[in-house]
């Protein structure tokens, strides 16, 4: 089992962006806010399960070295933690864009940020399964 995010999981097509925020479902788990959309995966092209975008505004954080070590954590507390989203999605025939968001002014610590990760993924999971 690998785990790495690749560049192609990333969500940066300002469509696709715009699309998630409008038509997707949110929920806190702070401090961190996640916006979901779930949507049938298409045979014929080649896109991951999951694409993914974190941010770390700067109204919060005013230093970049603050912004980057909050997305860091966020990228490497979710890294290890997104096979069971990865497995349930495949075999759901399922996509799922998905944008989390720091919206508290601190930076938390690694444990913290992990136990949150915990709670986004288990909650995740239980909406792919409500979505079959």
């Amino acid at each position: 089992m690998t785990y790495e995010l690749k560049k192609s999981g990333r969500l940066c097509s300002e469509i696709a962006i715009t699309r998630l925020y409008k038509e997707g479902k949110a929920f806190i788990a702070f401090p961190l806010r996640v916006v979901y959309r779930i949507d049938t995966a298409d045979k014929q092209t080649d896109t991951p399960e999951i694409r993914i975008l974190f941010s770390a505004p700067k109204k919060r954080f005013k230093h970049a070295v603050d912004r980057n070590r909050c997305k860091r954590l966020m990228r490497e507390t979710y890294r290890v933690r997104q096979c069971q989203l990865t497995e349930k999605l495949k075999t759901n025939n399922l996509t799922m864009d998905l944008a989390i968001s720091m919206v508290h002014d601190k930076i938390p610590s690694f444990d913290s940020m992990a136990a949150c990760m915990d709670k986004i993924t288990g909650r995740l999971s239980d909406n792919i399964h409500q979505t079959e």
